[in-house]
């Protein structure tokens, strides 16, 4: 069976020679947002992995698809969107999501499978579009996960987020959710919808709000995505 980990559109950040053991004891899966590639983060977990050196981390690529919002270009997208701004509620056709979600699973399993990490020690985590995407496979995915990071992120209205963390096996894990207040593409209310529906089905939450910050990251978020890596696969 081929591996997703050796695709060439994957980049892989894997434990140092120096590491402990040399072979990893728990990944993060990080996806990336419309228009990008895995290498907008490559660099950024690259300094995570030599932090956490126990950890593999794996960068899926989205695949081209037409994206209505654009007018339909063709472009790296996890799922169809109509409208930016992004906000709570908004028009969704949920076009590509159950595929763009089916792809992450596939490379969980593959996790698992191939370098024996057990999905209670693998993170999702995404930007935008991969926050979205990362939200929602970690709530259907059929085994507990460790943990989900949502970075300006929203809850995609066909998905029905609230009824899937309600039987989410993930319910018991933990959720980082980040956003800017000054994000006029994914406005800030739709992180808070994401905090909300998580907090009231009783999930482990922590969630920052930035100043300032548009529709990006900044040191302090990265910083604070680092620190719950650490606590949620030590």
């Amino acid at each position: 069976m081929s591996s997703l980990l050796k695709l060439t559109s994957t980049i892989v950040h894997r434990p140092s020679s120096g590491a402990a053991s040399g072979r990893p004891s728990a990944a993060v899966v990080w996806t990336h947002g419309l228009g990008d590639t895995p290498h907008g983060w490559a660099m950024l977990t690259q300094s995570f992995a030599r932090a956490m050196p126990h950890a593999i981390f794996v960068h899926p690529a989205a695949p081209n698809l037409p994206v209505s919002c654009n007018m339909g270009a063709v472009m790296p997208s996890w799922m169809d969107l109509l409208n930016i701004p992004v906000t709570p509620g908004m028009e969704d056709n949920g076009r590509d999501l159950d595929e763009s979600v089916a792809m992450m699973h596939a490379t969980v399993d593959d996790i698992v499978a191939s370098e024996n990490i057990p999905a209670d020690r693998i993170v999702l985590a995404g930007f935008s579009q991969g926050g979205a995407l990362s939200l929602v496979s970690a709530l259907k995915y059929p085994k507990k996960l460790a943990g989900t990071v949502v970075l300006s992120g929203w809850c995609p209205p066909k998905a029905d987020v609230n009824a899937l963390v309600a039987a989410s096996p993930t319910k018991d894990g933990k959720f980082f959710v980040g956003h800017g207040d000054a994000d006029g593409v994914v406005v800030p209310s739709c992180g808070e919808e994401v905090v909300k529906v998580l907090k009231q089905n009783g999930v482990a939450v922590t969630s920052e709000v930035y100043p300032n910050m548009a529709h990006s990251s900044c040191g302090k978020e990265e910083k604070d995505v680092l620190e719950f890596l650490k606590e949620v696969i030590p």
